[in-house]
C-alpha cells in the first residue's frame, strides 16, 4: 500500500492520527462503507463538528441496522472478522473514551442486530455526554 496519500491532508487538522490514520485502520479491519463512516465521525467529533458528527455517526449506524435487518440477517451475520486489529493503537492515538472504543469494537466485529443496537446505544450515550462538552 502506498503511503503517499497519508503524507498530506486535504483541509483541516482534525484527523491527527499520527502513525495510524483512521482509513488505514478501516482497511486493516476490512470495514465496509457504513462501518467506516461510523468510526470516522466517532474519531473526530471532539476535534471537529461536535454534536453534528455524533448525529452523523448515529445516522450511519441506523442505516447499517436497516440494511442488515432488511436482508433477513436477524440472528447471525456471516462475518470473517474475529478480532479487531489495531484498536489499542486507535484508542491511544485518538484518545478514545470507553464509549467510543465500544463503537469502534462493534463496528469492526458485530455479529447480529443486538450488537448494532448496542453500538447505537453507545453513540446515543455520547450524544448525551456532548451536551456537557
Amino acid at each position: 500500500m502506498s503511503a503517499a496519500a497519508n503524507e498530506h491532508q486535504v483541509g483541516g487538522e482534525h484527523y491527527g492520527g499520527g502513525s495510524m490514520q483512521h482509513w488505514d485502520w478501516c482497511v486493516e479491519n476490512q470495514l465496509g462503507y457504513l462501518e467506516g463512516q461510523i468510526t470516522k465521525y466517532i474519531s473526530r467529533w471532539r476535534r471537529k463538528n461536535g454534536r453534528q458528527d455524533l448525529e452523523k455517526a448515529l445516522h450511519y449506524a441506523d442505516k447499517l441496522y436497516e440494511v442488515k435487518e432488511s436482508h433477513g440477517w436477524h440472528t447471525h451475520f456471516q462475518l470473517h472478522r474475529v478480532e479487531v486489529r489495531g484498536l489499542a493503537r486507535m484508542v491511544e492515538l485518538y484518545g478514545l473514551s470507553a464509549q467510543e472504543e465500544l463503537v469502534f469494537t462493534l463496528a469492526a466485529s458485530y455479529r447480529d442486530l443486538t450488537d448494532i443496537n448496542v453500538m447505537r446505544g453507545a453513540i446515543r450515550n455520547l450524544l448525551k455526554e456532548c451536551s456537557g462538552v
